[in-house]
């Protein structure tokens, strides 16, 4: 009797323990990121070789261009677009996207200090199916990486190709990016953690509402 005491005390004060569950932050994206390309075919098979590039995913001495021109290897440029794709330094909104309720379909919706603040489901601005958009409108879809990766193995430039194919995986890297995050309750439940301005209504909304 005394052990299921015990028992039920220690159930009792876990369950009523409170206990904040945070969004990821962009460390943590690029960890998970660096995980899964390990695990990859890139890894295990002869996919890289297939395109044209027969080395390792980490090999320092083979980089290609990310969306800033910067040369990184193929699992940086992973974890280059699960970084970027939080926003380049407050001036978009692509976190707003990044949200997705499996129940109903829809992506965010809420307030933010009295503004109306809403995003599109993540997997369709993820993945970018079937929209008219041309390469690289919407930035970052998978859409975009196919697109890319066509100009990487097709182009007549060596500089070309490798601009493309340096796009697909950072692209790649986004679209991982919403993956995680769709697999994160505060991504499916519609709670709004997002920053102020950086996503949320324009500093300036804010001040002469608050004035």
């Amino acid at each position: 009797m005394k052990a299921a005491g015990l028992h039920l005390s220690l159930v009792v004060a876990v369950t009523s323990l409170t206990i904040e569950c945070a969004a990821y932050e962009i460390e943590t994206h690029q960890d998970l990121t660096s995980y899964a390309v390990g695990y990859s075919l890139l890894q295990t098979s002869r996919k890289l070789a297939d395109l044209g590039m027969p080395w390792s995913p980490v090999d320092p001495d083979r980089t290609l261009p990310n969306s800033s021109g910067d040369r990184r290897t193929i699992v940086e440029l992973f974890l280059d677009g699960a970084a970027f794709e939080d926003g380049f330094g407050c001036t978009d909104d692509r976190p707003r996207n990044h949200f997705f309720n499996p129940l109903n379909g829809q992506g965010l919706t809420g307030t933010i200090l009295g503004f109306n603040v809403s995003g599109e489901p993540s997997p369709k601005w993820a993945v970018e199916q079937n929209s008219p958009a041309t390469p690289g409108s919407r930035g970052f879809s998978f859409r975009d990486a196919r697109d890319h990766f066509y100009r990487g193995t097709t182009r007549p430039a060596r500089g070309d190709r490798e601009t493309g194919l340096g796009l697909m995986f950072q692209t790649l890297g986004h679209v991982v990016h919403h993956l995680q995050d769709m697999a994160q309750p505060q991504h499916v439940r519609n709670d709004m953690h997002l920053d102020i301005p950086c996503v949320g209504p324009p500093l300036s909304d804010i001040l002469n509402k608050l004035a």
